[in-house]
C-alpha cells in the first residue's frame, strides 16, 4: 500500500526459490512432499487469477500466502483463508488509521513512510505494532 506496489505472491515456492531433496527431486515448496501424489504449479497459484479473490478489498497486497497451507488446510485449488482473514482486517485497520491521522494534522510523504512502512523504517512502538 505504501509503496503503490501490486503484491502478486506471497509464497515463495511461486517462482523464488528451488528446494533439493535427497534423490535428486526438485520442487519450489518444502512442504511438498506432504501431499502425496499431488504435482502442484505453485506459480501459477496468483490470487488475481482467480475469480473468488478478484474482488476482494485486499488482494493488492495479499500475494494469497502459503500456497501449501492453503491445499493442505481448505483443499485442492483453495488459498490460505487464515491469511485472507488477516489481510483483510489490515487493510480494515490501515484505512481507519490513516483516516484518524489525516484528521489529526497534515501527512507529509516522509510522515506517511514513516508512520506506515513496514521494513526496516517501520517502528515497533507504532499503532501498527499495537504500541500507543
Amino acid at each position: 500500500m505504501v509503496y503503490r506496489r501490486f503484491r502478486f505472491r506471497d509464497c515463495a515456492a511461486q517462482g523464488e526459490k528451488i528446494v533439493a531433496f535427497p534423490g535428486g527431486v526438485t520442487t519450489s515448496c518444502v512442504d511438498e512432499g506432504a501431499l502425496p501424489g499431488r504435482v502442484v504449479n505453485w506459480a501459477r497459484r496468483l490470487p488475481i487469477l482467480d475469480a473468488s479473490c478478484q474482488s476482494c478489498e485486499a488482494i493488492g497486497i495479499c500475494g494469497g500466502g502459503c500456497i501449501f497451507d492453503g491445499e493442505a488446510i481448505y483443499g485442492p485449488g483453495q488459498f490460505d483463508q487464515r491469511n485472507c482473514h488477516f489481510t483483510k482486517t489490515a487493510v480494515k485497520f490501515m484505512i481507519w488509521d490513516i483516516r484518524d491521522e489525516l484528521a489529526k494534522e497534515r501527512m507529509t510523504s516522509r510522515r506517511w513512510r514513516n508512520a506506515y512502512a513496514c521494513s526496516s523504517e517501520a517502528r515497533p512502538g507504532h499503532a501498527i505494532f499495537g504500541g500507543a
